[in-house]
């Protein structure tokens, strides 16, 4: 019978999440509702977690620019409380 995933699978995947629970994913992307994100920029800076909006922009260059630096560190902030937080 095929299994769609192992138990080891499932494991690891809970062993290196970077969000422990469904909460936290929920409070993160509704972070990002009403926002001109692209989706591809909100999965670097959810799966990169970068602290500042230098670190940020240097590692997804197309926010170069279309944020303010203090509307973006908020979010990054934002990012960080809630993935801490549940």
């Amino acid at each position: 019978m095929y299994q769609p995933f192992s138990l080891e699978t499932l494991s690891y995947c809970q062993k290196f999440s970077k969000y422990k629970s469904e909460e936290s994913v929920r409070a993160i992307r509704e972070i990002f509702c009403n926002k001109n994100f692209h989706n591809y920029e909100i999965a670097q800076l959810c799966n990169l977690c970068p602290e500042t909006t230098e670190e940020a922009i240097s590692l997804i260059p197309s926010l170069d620019g279309r944020f303010d630096d203090e509307e973006l560190q908020e979010i990054l902030e934002q990012i960080l409380d809630k993935r801490n937080q549940y």
